[in-house]
């Protein structure tokens, strides 16, 4: 059975704000740190030095949370994968504003279950109530808060609806099955719709993906399943700052461009007539243990966010409580404050590639990429490149394994006629005559590839 953790030790608003000016040791002795969760299964070996251990690891982060919501510094808006038109078309109003919760706290205004996950502001409800929102539920802490919070945003007589989807792997037997009884009841109980799904060949590792991989791209083709049969507008899913943190560092690791360390946008387009939104991108994830403990709501914790096998799991666990300890304390905002200006330069060189996709006659389709190439040659690399990737996205061609030595070998082939390159995806890039001629046989699996 999965793990139910069980929200306990309530905090009146008097002793939630009382902490300002008391000493970090004060807060700790009076137990008023940022959430009290406590596992109703206490694992094996809880007592002793690994206890302690363990105690002094929620403590500094619960002072980092802490820390990093008064300190939360304001950041332009993150740009969008596709052009701001496109994106505002779907999405109208949605803002990427950083939220602070900070000064209602200093003036001693104790915070109410509504003002704990105030998204409002981020993705405002008029934008969403009269719509279908496919929110994606796992059970885990996140996910859950999530479709409390939209339920509680919804009123009487909405014309749209929330659709509860989740979605087994099929690793681990009857705790699949247990979590999907979990997220059905919590749906149930709060007036919504659920569905549900499971992979068809849990162990099997497609096209060299990996188990990540290979999951990502199932569960997102499940998604897309759900949203085209529901009619969906928008897809709703749960990552956090905390999120964000371990992808942008995921991202550096691998070498990635100035794409990839954008991280993931907070809406963007998705497919036709529907767009992911992650109303909690800019929200830690101790504020929203607070607020599930404001709600007594319980959540599950997967078993699986433990296993160490999984790169993000060693991430999460090993590498980044290594960097705040032992290099940089600050670290999650250095990470945050890269992903913020890899958006803005990569906002600037939009602006430099749109009147290049006009004056190169390019054409995209779901089988073609077609354009002169002549108005690129006087270009910097770095917008070739992009240009590419540009073009490449607007065909909605799978990019999941175009890696940077390919980029870098298709940018190679503007300057050498007679060039004949393949890419993954069965992509090939013929050079001919001043035009650059891409094609390829579009597979049903082309959508689910863009899960980031």
């Amino acid at each position: 059975m999965p793990l139910v953790i069980q929200c306990q030790h309530p905090i009146s608003h008097a002793q939630r704000h009382s902490h300002i000016s008391m000493s970090w040791r004060e807060i700790v002795s009076r137990r008023l740190m940022c959430q009290r969760v406590t596992s109703i299964c206490q694992p094996p070996g809880g007592q002793g030095r690994n206890s302690l251990a363990s105690r002094r690891r929620e403590i500094q982060n619960r002072k980092r949370c802490l820390y990093n919501r008064e300190h939360t510094e304001a950041a332009p808006g993150a740009a969008s994968i596709h052009s701001q038109d496109l994106l505002w078309r779907i999405a109208p109003v949605l803002s990427t504003t950083h939220r602070s919760v900070a000064p209602r706290r200093r003036q001693g205004i104790p915070l109410t279950q509504h003002q704990l996950l105030s998204i409002e502001s981020v993705w405002p409800p008029q934008a969403w109530r009269d719509a279908t929102v496919v929110v994606g539920v796992s059970g885990g802490p996140d996910s859950t808060a999530l479709l409390c919070r939209l339920a509680e945003l919804r009123r009487p007589g909405d014309p749209g609806r929330l659709v509860a989807a989740y979605f087994d792997h099929g690793w681990r037997g009857d705790e699949g099955r247990a979590e999907a009884d979990f997220v059905k009841q919590l749906a149930e109980r709060l007036g919504q719709s659920f569905v549900a799904g499971r992979s068809a060949s849990p162990s099997e590792q497609a096209g060299g993906l990996g188990r990540e991989g290979t999951a990502r791209r199932e569960r997102y083709a499940f998604f897309e399943q759900v949203a085209r049969h529901q009619g969906a507008r928008y897809l709703a899913l749960a990552h956090t700052r905390d999120d964000q943190v371990e992808t942008i560092l995921h991202r550096l690791l691998r070498g990635a461009g100035l794409h990839g360390l954008c991280g993931m946008s907070p809406v963007r387009p998705w497919i036709a007539g529907c767009a992911i939104v992650r109303p909690f991108l800019e929200i830690p994830r101790c504020e929203i243990l607070e607020y599930l403990e404001h709600r007594r709501q319980p959540f599950l914790e997967d078993a699986t966010n433990r296993d160490r096998t999984l790169t993000r799991n060693r991430l999460r666990a090993e590498l980044l409580p290594l960097l705040r300890r032992d290099y940089n304390r600050q670290i999650d905002e250095a990470l945050l404050r890269i992903g913020r200006r890899a958006r803005d330069y990569m906002e600037l060189l939009r602006d430099l590639i749109e009147p290049l996709v006009e004056s190169s006659r390019a054409t995209t389709r779901a089988d073609l990429i077609e354009f002169d190439v002549r108005p690129l040659h006087e270009t910097p690399r770095a917008v070739r490149t992009e240009f590419l990737r540009y073009l490449w996205r607007a065909a909605e061609w799978p990019l999941r394994k175009m890696t940077a030595r390919h980029w870098e070998e298709m940018t190679d082939a503007l300057d050498q006629p007679g060039a004949v390159r393949s890419f993954p995806g069965d992509a090939v890039l013929r050079h001919e005559e001043h035009r650059i001629r891409m094609t390829r046989q579009p597979s049903r699996r082309d959508h689910t590839d863009h899960s980031q």
